[in-house]
């Protein structure tokens, strides 16, 4: 019997360890790496500012490429590693010499296959245009038509010698802070997101015509047997994405907000941003440290709710500079919703109180979307927008697939169980949208300090 324990014991002893062992292995394993060389174009790779949720400083990186290869990355069970060339030469070399395995940076078909590269499927579609300079540069002085002695990205007749490592308005800080700048040739796409961030702007047609945009693998090998790496599992990716909606999920995220504000709201935002907003952006900024949401963020609300008007009121009671309601401010401790020194941070904790109650692993900036959209009509609509897209087989942790219940909530057929009762959803869905669009203008005009 002593022994039969002893037995026991050392095989617990060799199980434990065993455990262990498994686990520590399993701890040091890391998944490998799909590296993807790109550029910081508006159309797939820039840095943003942002705070997290305990408030610390982060860098988001936005771009549809960035969004779409980080998705195929993780279809292959891969860590996506971004290289960002310093220009399109780089981003070629980095292909050929194998330091990358593809490419994504909104490319045309005919400039990858003129590179010797190989090209995938076709994701999109770009048409060059000229992007210029609405007004003079200086104080008499006009701007000068491009020059015509260089090469563009794609090919085309373009720009000064002195801008040909920007290519495109790769950053929101190298236009229009460089006075040499006068026209650039680059993407439909890029321009229009430049324009609608910086009004003094306008884009003009070319003679190019309208090129497939692809993603690229390194050159063919000689060997015709040997596949290209990762052509094929991207095509198929692709594919999947498109059949299943998914494409047209991710092009929302990146293109449908800006297009979507009028351009005399764009204006008047961006000109009471530098008239009206410095009164407030102490009580934002002082908000930004009370709670961790970022202050752009609070600001953009605010706008969208009273356009920075400490008296508004709305014919069904909601005040104030954050439009809180009476029962929202008592919760909240608010004793004057008409000033701002109240308000704004109530409207802060109120936001960020909602965004915490979003469950489930939302990633941002969904989880942000949502909780506007409660902002607007309270956390019980949100949650029978949630529970209608998984009904109804949609992504519930998705602003995308939620935002399109949302008005399905003003049909008595919809709400007939919900404790909410009907609701007009779609001013829940402005709302969210709007205050996406004014902070996306906001963060390019006022990065973090």
């Amino acid at each position: 019997m002593r022994i039969f324990t002893i037995f026991k014991l050392v095989l617990l002893a060799v199980f434990a360890l065993c455990v262990l062992s498994c686990r520590q292995s399993s701890e040091t394993i890391k998944r490998p790496t799909l590296r993807i060389v790109t550029l910081p174009l508006l159309t797939s790779y820039t840095p943003l500012q942002t705070l997290d949720d305990q408030g610390n400083p982060i860098q988001l990186i936005s771009g549809f490429d960035h969004d779409l290869a980080s998705r195929f990355a993780e279809s292959l069970d891969r860590d996506p590693a971004f290289i960002v060339a310093k220009n399109y030469d780089d981003l070629v070399q980095q292909l050929k010499n194998g330091d990358a395995d593809m490419a994504a940076a909104w490319l045309p078909k005919s400039f990858v296959d003129s590179q010797g590269l190989t090209s995938g499927s076709t994701y999109g579609w770009m048409q060059p245009v000229l992007l210029r300079r609405a007004r003079v540069l200086q104080q008499g002085q006009v701007a000068k038509p491009p020059s015509t002695t260089t090469q563009s990205t794609h090919g085309s007749t373009i720009i000064p010698p002195e801008i040909q490592q920007i290519q495109s308005l790769a950053l929101p800080e190298l236009y229009p802070a460089n006075p040499a700048i006068s026209a650039l040739i680059c993407s439909d796409t890029s321009a229009e997101i430049a324009t609608s961030v910086f009004p003094n702007l306008s884009i003009h047609a070319t003679k190019e015509k309208k090129q497939e945009v692809v993603w690229a693998f390194q050159p063919a090998s000689p060997d015709t047997t040997k596949p290209i790496a990762f052509k094929s599992e991207a095509e198929a990716f692709l594919k999947d994405l498109n059949a299943r909606g998914r494409m047209s999920q991710i092009r929302d995220r990146h293109f449908g907000a800006l297009r979507k504000l009028p351009t005399g709201d764009k204006l008047a935002f961006l000109e009471r941003s530098q008239t009206i907003l410095p009164i407030y952006e102490p009580l934002f900024k002082q908000a930004q440290q009370q709670t961790g949401v970022d202050w752009r963020l609070l600001a953009s609300l605010g706008y969208q709710e009273s356009h920075w008007n400490p008296l508004a009121t709305s014919p069904t009671g909601v005040r104030g500079i954050m439009m809180l309601t009476e029962g929202t401010s008592a919760l909240l401790g608010v004793r004057d919703r008409l000033d701002p020194a109240e308000a704004i941070p109530a409207g802060a904790r109120y936001l960020k109180q909602l965004r915490a109650n979003v469950k489930d692993p939302i990633s941002e900036p969904d989880r942000t979307w949502m909780a506007l959209a409660g902002y607007n009509q309270g956390p019980g609509n949100l949650i029978a927008a949630r529970n209608l897209a998984k009904k109804y087989g949609l992504n519930p942790g998705s602003w995308y697939d939620v935002k399109l219940m949302y008005p399905l909530l003003a049909q008595p057929a919809f709400t007939a169980n919900l404790k909410t009762g009907t609701a007009n959803g779609q001013e829940a869905v402005t709302l969210a949208e709007r205050v996406r669009m004014f902070y996306t203008l906001l963060a390019f005009h006022r990065p973090l300090e």
